[in-house]
């Protein structure tokens, strides 16, 4: 049974704008089958409560009843259900407890204004239950109610505290048994056989992040989607990571991806407390999954929105991040990689370290004095990174490009995305014929090229690059999952050296890598 459980009319309370019909209405279209009105300091009689019902003609079977909000020294604003008597403000909840015995007395808007209630508070046996749901709260407190109650394990419910129409019943309670009055109701919340509506599903979860769904009060018809993405950190430094992505969304949400086809996941609110970041859920099938079963058509589609996507961030041309920081993380980036194969023993370490030397060496040339040229980049651009979704499924001129996942966002070429995407898509798609019979990262790069605004001359060298750049990081994670020997290794390494051997033969690297070009050549193990 769904219950809208925190209202208010205007007849009894000021801070209310809406009319106890309308109320009473607009619960009921949204699907519920009750609701507890709790005007401050009012309890609406018996005979009241009738009225109403003629007058909005409701089913028999839909509940209105009656509680009343009561400002406490205690506890601040308490929810209480079963007395039927008045209570002015400044009554101590003792009171009401000791004449109301068998009321339900639950703590209204529990985390508002950054409220944090300790344990004591949350489980303080003159209180039935918590409200840890409500309009007033941000998301944030929201979100720290839900994981106050599974820590705590209290009686929780939920009330959308309406004071206007527009979002009468967004928060209701779900009780495990029909209830007919109020008395019945109180006893169900001080049994603990209620709790809030949501949803709730567990994404992911690592030694650093736990990610999970969430889906607060009931979602409405023509309304966005009310799912949203909750991150928690286990420690500083991921949290860091996270936060500092936080800000780079915050900020090209604002100058970049304001809606239409090219989306990211914008930022709702963040919990320094509990290291959690809050995020809007985007709707979508991931890149790779979609390729997988779409049409031909739809899949060059999907391909072109990637790439504008790509294009609009950085055609933007924002630096959210400082500048001189690409080149001042990059020896370390690039170590990373070597450190995996230094640790795994691999015979070919002579070779890649000498990839990884022409990459960094040819950075340093091309971008040391010309921190002017770098742009806000994604950082890890690839398919599995990349959301394909549709507004209406009707209407195909509906779909969107969103991407996820900025943790390595910084200011950086334009073709370390475009280079990264290309050697991605390559080597997730090399043994899937399925797919590249439909749509090749050629397809992807042409998109780019009629979107992309002001490339240098020697754009497609520097993407060859960065192709080169993430065949690194490719190696890196075989090694690391034991793939160390596996035949890809190998191929990924030639395919490399041929790389920077036809950028030495332009003269586009910085120094003549004789032993990369000659490897090369020969091709042997």
């Amino acid at each position: 049974m769904i219950m809208e459980m925190h209202c208010h009319t205007c007849e009894y309370s000021a801070c209310s704008l809406v009319k106890a019909v309308t109320l009473v209405q607009r619960v009921l279209e949204k699907g519920l089958q009750g609701i507890a009105i709790t005007d401050h300091h009012h309890f609406w009689p018996a005979e009241k409560l009738v009225e109403l019902r003629a007058a909005v003609d409701v089913p028999g079977t839909f509940l209105i009843l009656s509680g009343q909000e009561v400002g406490t020294p205690e506890f601040g604003d308490v929810l209480v259900y079963g007395a039927d008597r008045v209570y002015p403000s400044g009554t101590c909840i003792d009171v009401i407890r000791r004449e109301f015995p068998e009321a339900a007395l639950v703590l209204a808007h529990a985390y508002r204004n950054g409220r944090l209630p300790d344990e004591a508070t949350l489980l303080d046996p003159r209180l039935d239950g918590i409200e840890i749901f409500n309009s007033n709260h941000t998301v944030s407190e929201n979100t720290r109610g839900l994981k106050d109650w599974h820590r705590y394990k209290f009686t929780a419910i939920a009330g959308s505290d309406t004071h206007a129409e527009n979002y009468a019943g967004l928060y209701p309670t779900v009780f495990d048994h029909p209830i007919w009055t109020v008395e019945e109701m109180a006893a169900e919340i001080r049994a603990g056989n209620c709790h809030p509506y949501f949803r709730e599903i567990h994404r992911a979860s690592s030694s650093d992040t736990q990610i999970v769904e969430l889906t607060l009060g009931r979602k409405e018809k023509q309304a966005p989607d009310r799912k949203i993405i909750v991150k928690t950190h286990q420690d500083t430094k991921t949290w860091a990571q996270a936060e500092r992505a936080y800000y780079i969304m915050r900020e090209l949400g604002t100058c970049c991806f304001t809606g239409g086809k090219y989306r990211i996941p914008l930022p709702v609110d963040e919990d320094p407390q509990t290291l959690t970041i809050i995020e809007q859920r985007v709707k979508g099938k991931v890149l790779k999954e979609f390729l997988a079963t779409a049409e031909k058509s739809d899949a060059r589609q999907a391909i072109q929105l990637t790439a504008g996507w790509v294009a609009r961030l950085h055609n933007a041309r924002v630096q959210v991040t400082p500048p001189e920081e690409f080149l001042e993380l990059e020896p370390a980036r690039l170590d990373e990689c070597l450190d995996f194969l230094r640790r795994a023993k691999h015979r070919h370490i002579d070779r890649i370290v000498e990839i990884r030397d022409a990459v960094m060496d040819t950075e340093r040339a091309l971008y040391g004095e010309k921190t002017e040229v770098l742009v806000q980049g994604h950082g890890d651009l690839h398919p599995g990174n990349v959301l394909i979704g549709q507004d209406d499924p009707a209407d195909p001129e509906s779909h969107f490009a969103a991407v996820i996942d900025f943790t390595s966002s910084r200011a950086m070429p334009p073709a370390f995305d475009v280079g990264a995407f290309i050697e991605q898509f390559q080597y997730q798609f090399f043994q899937k014929p399925e797919i590249t019979a439909k749509v090749s990262a050629d397809d992807f790069l042409t998109a780019y090229l009629a979107e992309a605004e002001d490339l240098p001359d020697d754009f497609l060298s520097q993407v060859q690059l960065f192709k080169v750049r993430t065949t690194l990081r490719i190696m890196a994670y075989l090694i690391g999952l034991g793939m160390g020997q596996h035949p890809d290794m190998w191929r990924l390494m030639v395919e490399a050296e041929r790389n920077l051997a036809h950028l030495d033969s332009i003269g586009f690297l910085v120094r003549n890598h004789g032993g990369i070009a000659a490897a090369a050549e020969s091709g042997q193990r």
